[in-house]
């Protein structure tokens, strides 16, 4: 080897360069995990370089930052231009390898540096970080920053699982919190306070209030909530064994029937009102509970609804996938009922209810009331319990009174006769209902506002149904109709301990049939006929 005295400047120069690039290239990566992939130290080899790179644009480079060794690269780096005409051409393409070379590292190294001050969600980005390091290491062969990558990597990956199985999950119904929910209080995923719903009630996911983790259900129990569970996960590190289900899922809870049109209203509708606000995010599945125990099926009444609100219907597939947890890309959660949205949010939701069901059904009617010629009164019969003792007289009655009364049409329909659009029809031309307390009473939702119902119900409701016996009145105020009042059937037999037997008197009067009083129903009907009658005419006449 030649004396370096003998040795000419810009192979000296040349030498230093290939020494240097070598040097930097295996230079480490500071991570948040404690540890360095320094194996080397450049600063002997830099100087003549960074002189060099200097002396090519000597004004520009001095205002730059360049008192570290990252920030003397990516100036060198940056400068690579100007130093064409100061080396030669394979000088030029090891200075080109080394820029290539150390740029990725100086920003693998600036992300690694930010992991300890971001959540653990964003883990999978480091593993993206390291991505093209690893493939840029074993094309090197260099097995010192191999090695030392790979244990990041399987730092990396125990934490990832750490954080898979941290997910704890918490029973669906709450028990300490059963006997409470009519005091303002929820048994159904009871670890979401009040604070963090929206003011409609739902639970948003992901959203800030979950740290932007994803909803999973876990358990397919469907007569026990306390065996199916909830928590929460994020969206790179769900729990082991889970089904990932993509899209909007709604999820719904009730302490009732989704067969009951009166209940499934009250659980359901809330969605109504927020798909019509959020058009952009269309639902693709909805999950029910009951009680905290997985629903099987809704009702045929209310899917029908959701089907011409949203404009197809909605599955209930959440018993599709295995026996693991289920997590969802997106889910709105409602834990109330249709009562705790706002009066103004009730309205609409009724008034979107109305056209969209209408549309859907292809059923048009008059818009104006000067187009109405006249108007119809609709007897709503049932079969079974809570029907009438005498349908033929009762029915004889109110439509005697009707012929008293210019333009009123009487007409006495079956409500389990009909489909569902047949009920739409009907009850959205519909003026005056008269109907026993029932299910069927919730079709008046399609009906017209301004229009009028009377409620009749059957002996001891008074005394024994609590506020449950209210629910249409809230129904007409909501909906914008007028509540007639009610006239109550006094003949059936009587309870014998009522002060101590409540539930056991009541259940003898829940589905009893219900009598006539011929004066009583004669006067009401009457009286409600000559209002709709009038309230038409002064429409009729303003228009």
């Amino acid at each position: 080897m030649k004396p370096t005295a003998d040795l000419p400047f810009h192979y000296l120069r040349a030498r230093c360069f290939y020494v240097f690039s070598f040097c930097m290239a295996i230079f480490s990566l500071t991570a948040v995990v404690t540890f360095q992939l320094t194996a080397f130290s450049v600063g002997q080899w830099f100087e003549p370089i960074w002189r060099t790179a200097s002396s090519a644009n000597s004004s520009g480079v001095q205002e730059l930052n360049s008192q570290t060794i990252d920030g003397k690269v990516l100036q060198l780096c940056a400068l690579r231009d100007d130093l064409a005409g100061k080396f030669n051409q394979l000088d030029m393409a090891k200075l080109e390898a080394f820029c290539k070379r150390e740029l990725l590292l100086i920003n693998v190294r600036n992300k690694l540096n930010d992991l300890d001050n971001i959540s653990l969600q964003r883990l999978a980005s480091s593993q993206k970080i390291l991505d093209p390091l690893l493939r840029g290491i074993t094309e090197g062969k260099d097995k010192e920053m191999m090695n030392r990558t790979n244990q990041l990597q399987q730092r990396i990956d125990a934490v990832g699982k750490m954080v898979k199985d941290s997910v704890t999950f918490i029973p669906l119904k709450d028990l300490r919190f059963e006997s409470k929910s009519e005091a303002g209080h929820t048994w159904f995923m009871s670890s979401f306070y009040q604070s963090i719903e929206d003011g409609n009630g739902f639970l948003h996911f992901p959203s800030n209030a979950s740290k932007h983790r994803i909803l999973c259900v876990v358990g397919r129990e469907h007569s026990d909530g306390t065996k199916n569970g909830y928590g929460l996960a994020w969206r790179d590190y769900l729990p082991p064994n889970s089904t990932l289900l993509p899209g909007l899922t709604f999820v719904a809870e009730s302490n009732y029937d989704y067969g009951n049109l009166w209940h499934a209203l009250m659980s359901l509708g809330p969605f109504v009102l927020w798909n019509s606000n959020n058009h952009s995010v269309m639902p693709k599945r909805i999950v029910l509970y009951n009680k905290g125990a997985v629903v099987h099926e809704m009702g045929s009444w209310i899917s029908e609804v959701l089907h011409s609100v949203i404009g197809y219907k909605l599955p209930l597939d959440i018993l599709d996938y295995g026996s693991g947890p289920i997590c969802f890309e997106q889910s709105l959660v409602n834990r109330h009922s249709f009562g705790s949205l706002s009066s103004e949010s009730r309205h609409k939701a009724f008034d979107v209810i109305r056209s969209k069901v209408r549309a859907f059904c292809n059923i048009t009617i008059a818009t104006k009331r000067n187009d109405i010629s006249a108007f119809n009164f609709t007897l709503l019969t049932r079969a079974g319990g809570r029907s009438f003792k005498n349908e033929s007289i009762v029915s004889s009655i109110f439509e005697k009174e009707c012929r008293k009364v210019p333009g009123c049409h009487f007409r006495n329909i079956r409500a389990n006769n009909l489909s569902f659009c047949d009920q739409v029809g009907f009850l959205s031309s519909t003026h005056v209902l008269v109907t026993v307390h029932g299910a069927q009473l919730t079709n008046a939702v399609f009906m017209q506002e301004g229009s009028h119902i009377m409620e009749i119900f059957p002996k001891g409701w008074l005394e024994f149904a609590g506020v449950g016996q209210y629910v249409f009145h809230w129904l007409a105020d909501w909906a914008g109709m007028n509540h007639e009042g009610t006239w109550r059937d006094t003949e059936g037999p009587e309870c014998i301990r009522p002060e101590k037997e409540r539930l056991q008197c009541f259940s003898i009067f829940k589905d009893a049939q219900v009598g006539y009083n011929k004066t009583a129903l004669s006067r009401w009907s009457a009286d409600v006929l000559k209002k709709a009658s009038s309230s038409i005419a002064a429409a009729r006449n303003t228009s």
